[in-house]
């Protein structure tokens, strides 16, 4: 049995049906960490899929956990947002199952721990300890390096995916969005977009006509910092900068995709892959920082993106290349295709760490 350790996020759903798609569903089982963050993420209706707010305290949970760990053949954990009792329990059953875990790297839970050691002294050391005797981690190469310098690792590497419902919206354009050059910038309301870099590298381009649709509609807690960008951006760009608040429904964002032009990603960590994934399925040119470990991955894959630092003047116009199109969607496509999805899961699931 496989057992996956995974926080209730938007694309939990879309990985969990996959896995039981193309692979036998009685062999899976998934504990789902965390609340429902939103109506518009669904739950899993599955005989494998068990949430954590269903048991009636910690100490249940933690004992369903402390069970199936030790009946599990691997134990796929999908990011170290575990919160720290349970951390202890994978780390106390580290000596006896350890060979057995996976650790799927998420931005947030690497790059955010490292930098704010001070503030997580406590909870780093735990991360420390269970982080170094690891064998095996995997998602994104440039997460990987990151890794393997800053907390001394020698886990073996595996690139995986996760999965992503890529689709082409038919959309009426208006007229004035015809002329009009639409940027998208971010995907959260969160420091590591870095959007007041990203706004001051527009201000410049503030007299073409150009719209900025900047994401901050999650996470809901920070609203002091959503409130601070929204000032910013109508003090550097006027009535240009238009903060997107509220949450959409997958279906209405990818609509709001698909009328981009540009879409910036200032980001210095590997962040909104998703995202970046669904903007080049649509042949939408997509600006990244070179700090976020998504520009390498994506140009692994044979994707044309963009450098943020190289962003001039002549790239803030409408553009239909085909060309760009064709190679962007023939690279997402492969990537994210079943074949190669489960061929990427399966030696995660099948080879001894």
């Amino acid at each position: 049995m496989i057992l996956h350790l995974i926080a209730y996020e938007k694309f939990t759903e879309d990985y969990i049906k996959r896995i039981n798609r193309l692979f036998d569903e009685s062999e899976h089982l998934f504990l789902v960490f965390g609340e429902k963050p939103d109506n518009d993420i669904k739950s899993v209706s599955a005989k494998n899929v068990v949430y954590s707010r269903d048991f009636s305290n910690r100490v249940s949970c933690g004992l369903f956990l402390v069970r199936k760990i030790m009946a599990a053949n691997k134990v796929i954990i999908h990011a170290l947002f575990l919160s720290d009792i349970y951390l202890r329990l994978l780390l106390l059953l580290q000596p006896i199952a350890g060979n057995k875990y996976f650790w799927n790297i998420w931005g947030y839970d690497l790059y955010n721990a490292y930098w704010d050691r001070e503030k997580t002294a406590k909870r780093e050391k735990l991360r420390i300890r269970f982080i170094r005797k690891l064998k095996a981690v995997g998602y994104i190469p440039g997460d990987y390096e990151f890794l393997c310098k800053h907390y001394m690792t020698d886990a073996k590497f595996y690139l995986a995916s996760y999965s992503y419902d890529f689709f082409t919206p038919e959309v009426d354009v208006s007229e004035e969005d015809k002329q009009t050059v639409n940027i998208l910038l971010g995907n959260s309301a969160t420091e590591e977009c870095q959007y007041e870099k990203a706004i001051d590298m527009l201000e410049k381009y503030v007299d073409k006509p150009i719209k900025v649709k900047c994401v901050l509609s999650y996470p809901k807690e920070n609203q002091k910092y959503r409130e601070k960008i929204m000032e910013y951006g109508h003090k550097k760009l006027g009535d240009k900068f238009i903060p997107l608040v509220d949450f959409m429904t997958y279906e209405k964002y990818t609509e709001l995709l698909s009328g981009i032009d540009i879409a910036i990603f200032n980001h210095n960590r590997q962040q909104a892959l998703g995202n970046i994934a669904s903007l080049l399925y649509l042949g939408k040119r997509v600006y990244i920082n070179p700090e976020n470990g998504c520009k390498g991955y994506f140009e692994q894959m044979g994707a044309k993106v963009f450098s943020t630092e190289n962003l001039s003047e002549t790239d803030i116009c409408k553009s239909d290349c085909i060309e760009l199109k064709d190679i962007n969607r023939k690279a997402i496509d492969e990537f994210f295709s079943d074949e190669q999805f489960k061929e990427r899961w399966r030696k995660i699931f099948d080879e001894k760490y």
